[in-house]
């Protein structure tokens, strides 16, 4: 079965039980770094709000094995429903400004590989990077997620920019705190948690890399610029650190011990990028260090 005629079974089952007041499309997402994924849409003439569904994975879950359209389609369209109630909800919270400030927060992305997108989105550059805002719409059937905020919508609220970064910037400081842990320590927990056997000696602490995120471990990578986090950090760790970006969620900190150059470290970045990471949550193939002494954050290694 391939991924083709999956789709137009499943259409066809899921227009067998919705009928024509209810248009189902498949149409292009846009995402993060240019990525673009397909979207099964689900459109009714009484809402203005239309729930997609990515299905990629339920198709690898399901090629290989027996399994019912027309169950698919219930469940797809159970899904579907929810998702609707609880956007059209949101929505009314979205438009009222006095209501959506709470839940305005702000992450980063690479401003290179989505100049394009920014140029609708108020954001703030900071290196090759940018900080935009979103809108976090929580709970739901597939989890948290965030509405970037554009220029019109901070039209139709009556704010700046500058307003809403500045919103934004101290929204995520206040409700999602910064959390920095050793990759050591966090492979022990990992450990323990998991009942997993793993040789203590093997870990190698002579080489400290420290995972620095938020509590949540939800578009974290932006914690690098918290408010005297940059510097806190070079003082907890006694020494100047490279950054190398993990992803959109999370930095690793690297202290400046000599035993690594900035091309090794990139080296490691785009390698961990290409193989191991979504190419929508990837952050940068950049470099950074952070000063100690100068207290300034720079590129060590471009990764343009």
């Amino acid at each position: 079965m391939t991924y083709e005629t999956f789709k137009r079974e499943l259409m066809c089952a899921m227009r067998r039980q919705m009928g024509k007041e209810v248009q189902i499309t498949f149409e292009p997402i846009p995402k993060n770094n240019g990525v673009v994924k397909e979207g099964l849409v689900i459109r009714t003439a009484d809402s203005h709000v239309s729930p997609a569904l990515f299905l990629q994975d339920i198709y690898s879950q399901l090629k290989n094995r027996p399994f019912s359209y027309d169950e698919l389609a219930d469940r797809l369209l159970n899904i579907g429903i929810r998702e609707k109630e609880k956007l059209e909800e949101q929505v009314e919270c979205y438009m009222d400004f006095y209501r959506a400030r709470e839940h305005i927060f702000a992450h980063v992305i690479n401003a290179d590989w989505n100049k394009a997108r920014l140029e609708s989105l108020p954001h703030e550059k900071m290196l090759d990077l940018a900080v935009i805002c979103s809108y976090r719409i929580d709970g739901g059937s597939t989890g948290n997620a965030m509405v970037l905020i554009d220029q019109s919508q901070t039209e139709h609220w009556g704010i700046t920019s500058s307003q809403l970064l500045a919103m934004a910037k101290a929204n995520t400081a206040r409700q999602y705190p910064v959390s920095l842990i050793s990759i050591n320590d966090m492979i022990r927990m990992a450990a323990d948690k998991e009942d997993l056997h793993i040789c203590l000696e093997d870990l190698d602490d002579d080489i400290p890399m420290f995972i620095l995120t938020n509590t949540e471990k939800y578009f974290g990578a932006y914690s690098l610029f918290y408010p005297n986090v940059q510097q806190h950090v070079a003082d907890v760790l006694d020494n100047s650190y490279y950054v190398l970006p993990s992803s959109i969620h999370e930095t690793i900190l690297v202290p400046d011990s000599g035993i690594y150059t900035p091309k090794e470290l990139q080296d490691m970045v785009k390698c961990v990028n290409r193989t191991q990471v979504d190419p929508k949550e990837i952050l940068s193939d950049s470099v950074y260090f952070y000063n100690r002494k100068n207290k300034t954050l720079s590129i060590a290694a471009n990764g343009k």
